[in-house]
């Protein structure tokens, strides 16, 4: 096959077009996976949140029933409201910004309810609550 004198590569606009057309196909990709990535965040910190939840349960379960307070009010209870440096404290790994509140309400049965309040990585406010009551 003989080669032109013209003919011995690509121009630069066949270059840049070329170029646009890879950029133009990676694009939803890259987006795709950064995406992937913020959700993967999000629902790693409401399973940690999940699992906060359920330790601070089971402590109140484990609490002999005559034993727990009815009211907040109670010096025993003030304890059960963490904030980061208490849950790091308890052993778990805290989230940011991170508060742990109890609400305990009624005699028999007690009406519990824990909540988890956090800030995602925009900085938003995110909660996670549990209910239950416990007879005695």
């Amino acid at each position: 096959m003989k080669i032109g004198r013209y003919n011995r590569g690509l121009t630069l606009v066949e270059l840049l077009i070329s170029a646009a057309i890879l950029g133009f196909c990676v694009s939803p990709l890259l987006s795709a996976s950064i995406g992937s990535v913020s959700m993967n965040d999000a629902a790693s910190n409401r399973l940690r949140a999940a699992s906060h939840l359920d330790f601070v349960m089971e402590s109140i379960k484990n609490v002999a029933f005559a034993a727990i307070p009815v009211n907040m009010g109670g010096a025993a209870w003030n304890a059960w409201t963490f904030d980061t440096a208490g849950v790091t404290a308890t052993g778990l790994v805290a989230l940011k910004n991170e508060t742990i509140t109890t609400n305990l309400t009624g005699t028999n049965p007690i009406d519990v309810t824990v909540t988890v309040t956090w800030s995602d990585a925009n900085s938003r406010s995110r909660s996670l609550i549990i209910r239950t009551l416990i007879t005695g």
